[in-house]
């Protein structure tokens, strides 16, 4: 994609300037100087917006991922009315109880 902008913005820069210098020759007097450099500075906003929601996307995927359960809630929790005998906890070796 890059390429084909890049091929693009050239084409229309070398057409500009050859009409500029014998435009009068060629009975031509279009030119499209600011057509490439509009090109250009959208190409290179999208990837800033881009790169923008990327790194707020990531903030909240990690924020979120701070909100997860440490283990087990609710069931089998003593103050739930359920035996204690039930009650589980988990630790790094596995689930204890």
């Amino acid at each position: 994609m890059s390429v084909l902008i890049a091929l693009g913005t050239t084409a229309a820069y070398a057409y500009s300037l050859a009409i500029t210098l014998w435009g009068d020759r060629l009975g031509r007097s279009d030119v499209y100087f600011e057509t490439g450099a509009v090109i250009i500075t959208l190409i290179i906003l999208g990837k800033y917006l881009e790169a923008v929601a990327k790194g707020r996307t990531s903030e909240a995927i990690k924020k979120l991922m701070g909100l997860q359960a440490r283990g087990p809630c609710g069931a089998g929790r003593p103050e739930t009315g359920h035996s204690r005998r039930r009650w589980a906890t988990w630790s790094s070796g596995g689930w204890d109880g």
